[in-house]
């Protein structure tokens, strides 16, 4: 099965007929059509053949109903043109078709020249020459006949253009310009009719098309004088563009038996284009089963459809037979060489250009990696002096900040007798934790402040306590009397991930997502240089770690029972998260959730472990025991915590 975009049969006949019995004496006949020669080089090989010997032109009359002669034809031509040898395209055998449309048109009296495998110049040179010689006499019938690949285009303003194709048109969906300047559009044909100065032309399309160049008129003359007097330029094709075109043709099978008597309708002795569109358009869609319908018309053009194409069915001179098998297997196997060796001329000249293509592309690419080259070393230098940079400016700032500490260092042991107490709250959301304002004077417990960050502290009075256990931990024996000389302040929550934060610019929690978890995943180091950082920030206060005595004091908050509660482990839930209500996360959680002690500090058990001003060690130990032997619940973050946690500062 071919389809419409790929095979085109062209049928285009021109029937000039004399006028109403004004002919006289035949016109001579022509000399005999020379063949065009070969360009050289040629794109790809075609030629033009020598025309069918010459021999005695039969004048054909053409009689009404009444015999009376209305019209008559001095001479016919045909050109016949088969392309197969294609380069870029699948090629094709046309040969059949070719012998069958000449043996028809030679029965009609048509002297016939063949192209076979023409190029694109060959093409339209045999289309002007032939159109030159035959088509300029009035009374001269012209047939033309095309077998090869046609293709249908949308230009850019959306018309559709049907193409002939040469054998050496590229493939459109490759190479789009270089297809539109090589292929012959319908354009072309719709000239090359309007130059024929014969009165009648029929063109039989074998070929689904789009981008039609006539206007579906259906007007029958009322008689043959009509027919023969009125001049028209008439189109028939086998379908839409869309439509298949099988290999062997339906169209172009019954066109033959059609010309061959079977098209004339009315029985007049006559086949007249419309009475040929009439028939294959029945005939095409029954054998098709209805996969082809064909269409037939006349040209758009006001003095060029009023006539209709005439073929008389009474011969006047014995149809001539058609070139012989062996002649066009000659024909075909000397164009077959021709394209050969144009094909490897052509190759030669595509490998001379891909070296040269290639050796472009090389130069391209040295100097591409050259100029690259030469923006990594620049980018290099660029990335070196700016480590430079940043190195200098670190090592200043740590200079800077190390000057500040030793300074507020010294000025805390001069005033280790009284500090000041923390600044009014502050605009700033979220919690902090402050440590460490003696010299305060004694308050009631649950009074709170808010410094410039709005972290809230609850102020702890000084008092004494038992602190360590007889029975737990021997990290924790003996219980021993303690007593808090001053009384200081105490964050009411966690240290936060956003107070981490806005202090310190980074973020190094592992459960993040919240901005008012516990900041966690932090050393002790680090919690250094957050005092000092915050120190800095609010002037004339003394943050610092809790010690371990504050911490448990501040904890107990003048309890003496297991837990801040009392001693019901049950009740653990409503004061901490630990790992019998956390299971279903594993994750911290926001501070503040759980009930505070009667102090009003939050999340004093479980949660994630805590600093205090001891060695790290000890301080792990010390906690340890807190959160898992002396309130038997393992805090929920520990199994993601890594490295020292700080727990309140």
């Amino acid at each position: 099965m071919r389809s419409c975009h790929t095979l085109w049969r062209v049928l285009f006949l021109c029937c000039p007929l004399a006028g109403l019995l004004a002919c006289t004496a035949p016109a001579p006949p022509p000399a005999a059509p020379t063949v065009a020669p070969t360009p050289t080089p040629v794109p790809v090989a075609s030629r033009l053949a020598e025309a069918a010997p010459s021999r005695t032109i039969a004048l054909l009359p053409i009689r009404d109903k009444q015999g009376q002669q209305v019209g008559l034809y001095s001479a016919s031509y045909a050109l016949v043109i088969g392309a197969s040898a294609y380069v870029n395209w699948r090629k094709l055998d046309v040969l059949q078709d070719l012998r069958e449309v000449t043996a028809v048109l030679r029965e009609q009296d048509f002297q016939v020249e063949v192209v076979t495998d023409p190029t694109r110049d060959i093409l339209q040179r045999a289309f002007e020459q032939f159109i030159a010689r035959y088509g300029q006499e009035p009374d001269h019938r012209l047939l033309f006949y095309f077998a090869g690949h046609g293709y249908t285009l949308k230009s850019a303003y959306g018309e559709e253009m049907g193409y002939l194709v040469p054998i050496d048109a590229p493939l459109p969906d490759r190479d789009p310009a270089g297809f539109r300047t090589q292929a012959l559009d319908m354009h072309q044909i719709e000239n090359y009719a309007l130059k024929i100065q014969s009165r009648h032309a029929l063109f039989l399309l074998d070929s689904c098309f789009s981008g039609a160049v006539f206007a579906l008129s259906r007007a029958v003359p009322e008689n043959i004088q009509d027919t023969t007097s009125e001049p028209v330029r008439q189109f028939i094709t086998p379908g839409s563009a869309k439509e298949l075109v099988p290999d062997v043709s339906i169209f172009r099978q019954q066109l033959v038996v059609g010309l061959r008597g079977e098209a004339d309708t009315d029985r007049d002795g006559y086949v007249t284009g419309t009475e040929l569109g009439e028939f294959l358009q029945k005939q095409v869609v029954n054998y098709s089963r209805g996969a082809q319908h064909p269409q037939y018309g006349k040209l758009r053009h006001p003095q060029l459809d009023k006539g209709d194409v005439v073929f008389a069915l009474a011969r006047t001179s014995p149809p001539s037979v058609g070139p012989s098998l062996a002649e066009m297997q000659a024909q075909m196997e000397a164009q077959r060489q021709a394209v050969q060796a144009e094909q490897q001329r052509l190759e030669e000249a595509r490998r001379l250009q891909e070296e040269q293509r290639q050796l472009h592309t090389a130069q391209v690419e040295a100097q591409r990696q050259a100029v690259q080259a030469e923006q990594q070393r620049l980018e290099e230098a660029r990335r070196l002096q700016e480590e430079q940079r940043k190195l200098q400016e670190e090592q200043q700032r740590l200079q800077q900040e190390e000057q500040q500490r030793l300074q507020q260092e010294r000025e805390r042991l001069q005033s280790a007798a009284a500090s000041t107490r923390p600044t009014a709250p502050g605009a700033a959301g979220g919690t902090q934790i402050a440590v460490g304002v003696p010299g305060a004077p004694a308050v009631t417990p649950l009074q709170t402040v808010r410094n410039s960050l709005g972290m809230e502290l609850v102020l702890i009075p000084a008092g004494e306590f038992q602190m360590g256990s007889n029975n737990r931990n021997g990290d924790e024996e003996p219980a021993h009397s303690v007593r808090i000389s001053r009384p200081f302040y105490l964050s009411k929550y966690e240290v936060t991930q956003g107070q981490w934060q806005a202090v310190m610019g980074s973020n190094p929690s592992w459960f993040t997502g919240e901005p008012t978890r516990p900041v966690e995943r932090v050393s002790w180091d680090d919690i250094q240089i957050f005092l000092q950082q915050l120190n800095a920030r609010e002037i004339g206060t003394g943050y610092r770690l809790p010690t371990e005595a504050e911490w448990e004091y501040a904890a107990r908050a003048g309890t003496s029972t297991a837990y801040s509660f009392g001693n019901d482990a049950q009740k653990l839930g409503a004061y901490a998260w630990y790992l019998a209500n956390a299971t279903s996360s594993y994750t911290t959680h926001p501070v503040g959730q759980k009930a505070p002690n009667a102090w009003g500090l939050h999340d004093m058990l479980a949660m994630s472990w805590s600093g205090c001003r001891i060695g790290t060690h000890r301080m792990l130990q010390l906690l340890q025991w807190i959160l898992w032997a002396r309130h038997r619940a393992a805090p929920a973050s520990c199994a993601a915590v890594r490295g020292t946690i700080v727990r309140r500062i």
